[in-house]
């Protein structure tokens, strides 16, 4: 026989337990939501009261609206989160990487609004009925994507599976944008696609002797960069040997070695394996005459299935190319103000220009050029590392007799110039660097300098 006190205990606290989520219910029903546009979220963000009987920690309320103005009548889609039937359990149950997860759901919604937006931009002018059908046959494609999106990555359970939606989220948000994509380096002319914006380096290898500018993103479970290297010395004994040797010393394994040689670039792929770290690493390496390059995808080797992210490191390498850069450096040196003074060392020097004492040679920056304008004229562009930028008062070339101070424009672009009279008609080199601040102010000018060797175009105006 049943205990009648037990089963009225149970039925007081079953009572209990309905009337007090009653009453949180009917707090949240009456709380104020708030609609974020699409943005990144923070767990403030989440203010719901938690779903009972669930076994998930958070959920996401999200949708896309319909924005009218009288004004200029328009109409324009948003991606909205809404805090009030977005929710979370207790603090010691939700993590950031369960927050990333939740925020994927936030961009599915996005792509969804720009895709919208498209459609609005391909078709002006029809009243709001018009676009609100079209938004209601978007929404049912947007909400079959979502499902599939937690299906597969179980909930954000399968680490893999999410990254892989996270690549083709991020892919899917910057195809329906302005952006493109495409990361051009506009000193070294390389280009390839990165479904973030990646971030940059650049500096100085005074140890190896190179000079390099660097792209690249960390994440997805993988690493994909782009680099460019100006070295020191322009040709390699060996370059095969050189390359080998770099995988010899940073502990991997080559797996598979092409070589192609195309005119005078030199282009090799390699799969090298890491068995410590457990990763594989594909490289393209393409040696020019005048830069070294390298498109690099990393990824772990752990998963039984690395398919995809074969796949992806395969797009991103093919997504590789070298472009010629120099028209956008021709107009933008139209639009500079060049501050610059000419003198002739055979000629009597100022007072302040008493000597050109000549620095360290090798001192090298990332440069672009040399580049002929139209006019026969010469431009050549300095990338000075910003940890040096302060430590620079001029920029100097010498071509022969012949010394060009440049007086710093800015701290981002030190454009070298000189004026076709005084270019030679046949192969000349230049000397062109530039003088520490510390040293400007003392009798002689220290020169920090590298060489270079220019073949002018074929005519000259």
């Amino acid at each position: 026989m049943r205990n009648p006190l037990k089963i009225k205990i149970i039925i007081i606290g079953v009572s209990f337990s309905l009337l007090l989520s009653i009453n949180l219910v009917q707090n949240n029903f009456y709380a104020k939501p708030t609609l974020k546009k699409w943005d990144k979220l923070t767990w403030d963000d989440f203010n719901g009261i938690t779903q009972p009987f669930t076994k998930f920690d958070a959920a996401i309320s999200s949708d896309i609206v319909l924005e009218y103005n009288d004004s200029d009548s328009s109409v324009i889609a948003y991606a909205v989160q809404n805090n009030q039937k977005s929710w979370k359990k207790k603090q010691e149950e939700i993590s950031d990487y369960l927050l990333n997860h939740e925020q994927y759901h936030f961009n599915i919604a996005e792509i969804f609004a720009r895709k919208m937006n498209e459609f609005i931009k391909n078709n002006p002018n029809e009243d709001y009925s018009f676009y609100d059908k079209k938004l209601s046959e978007l929404k049912i494609k947007e909400s079959k994507m979502q499902k599939l999106y937690d299906k597969e990555s179980n909930h954000s359970i399968s680490s893999i599976d999410q990254s892989i939606w996270e690549y083709k989220i991020d892919s899917l948000l910057q195809y329906y944008s302005n952006q493109t994509g495409f990361v051009t380096d506009f000193y070294s002319g390389a280009k390839a696609y990165f479904p973030q914006t990646p971030k940059f380096e650049k500096g100085i290898d005074s140890i190896n002797g190179y000079s390099y500018r660097y792209f690249a993103i960390d994440k997805y479970n993988m690493e994909l960069a782009l680099v460019t290297f100006q070295y020191l010395i322009p040709e390699f004994e060996d370059l095969e040997e050189s390359i080998k040797q770099y995988y010899t010393d940073n502990e991997l394994e080559i797996k598979s070695f092409e070589k192609n040689n195309l005119d005078n670039d030199i282009k090799l792929v390699i799969v090298a394996e890491d068995t410590v770290r457990n990763s594989i690493t594909k490289d393209f390496w393409l040696s020019t005459k005048d830069y070294f390059y390298r498109a690099s995808a990393r990824y772990l080797s752990k998963y039984k299935d690395i398919v995809r992210y074969t796949k992806i490191a395969d797009n991103f390498i093919n997504t590789f190319e070298v472009v010629n850069t120099e028209k956008y450096w021709t107009q933008k040196f139209q639009n500079t103000n060049l501050d610059y003074e000419h003198r002739n060392l055979n000629n009597p020097q100022p007072k302040d220009w008493d000597c050109l004492v000549y620095g360290e040679e090798d001192q090298y920056v990332f440069f672009k050029g040399p580049v002929f304008m139209k006019n026969g004229s010469l431009i050549l562009i300095q990338d000075i590392p910003d940890s040096m930028n302060n430590k620079i008062k001029y920029n100097f070339l010498r071509l022969n007799n012949d010394v060009f101070q440049y007086n710093k424009i800015d701290s981002t672009d030190h454009f070298l110039y000189i004026p076709y009279q005084k270019i030679p008609e046949r192969t000349f080199n230049i000397e062109f660097g530039y003088v520490p601040v510390e040293d400007s102010i003392k009798d002689c000018y220290k020169f920090n300098y590298q060489t270079i060797e220019i073949t002018p175009p074929p005519q000259k105006p």
